[in-house]
C-alpha cells in the first residue's frame, strides 16, 4: 500500500505530470461507503480548455492545483522508504 486516500484525493493524476508513469495499474480498496469519479485525460484537457476559454481561470487553477498537489504528495511517497508507513490524511 502506497497510502490512504480521503475526500479530495485523486488517483492516476501521474499521467498528467510524469511521462514515465503513463502506463500502469491502479487499485483502491474502500473501507467505507465511497464514490469514485472518473475522467479521461482527453476530457480533462477539454474541460480545462473550456474553463480557460470561458474566463474561468479560478476554477481551472483549483482543478490544476488539486491534481498537482496530489501528484507531488504521492511522488514523495514513491521516493520514501518504507512505503507501508505512509498515510494520506
Amino acid at each position: 500500500m502506497i497510502g490512504r486516500a480521503q475526500l479530495g484525493s485523486t488517483l492516476g493524476e501521474e499521467i498528467l505530470f510524469d511521462i514515465n508513469l503513463q502506463v500502469r495499474r491502479e487499485e483502491a480498496l474502500s473501507e467505507r461507503d465511497s464514490c469514485l469519479i472518473g475522467i479521461s485525460k482527453n476530457k480533462l484537457f477539454l474541460l480545462q480548455k473550456t474553463l480557460l476559454d470561458d474566463d474561468n481561470q479560478k476554477d481551472y487553477y483549483a482543478i490544476e492545483s488539486a491534481l498537482r498537489g496530489n501528484f507531488l504528495l504521492k511522488d514523495g511517497w514513491r521516493n520514501a522508504s518504507p512505503k507501508s508507513d505512509l498515510v494520506f490524511n
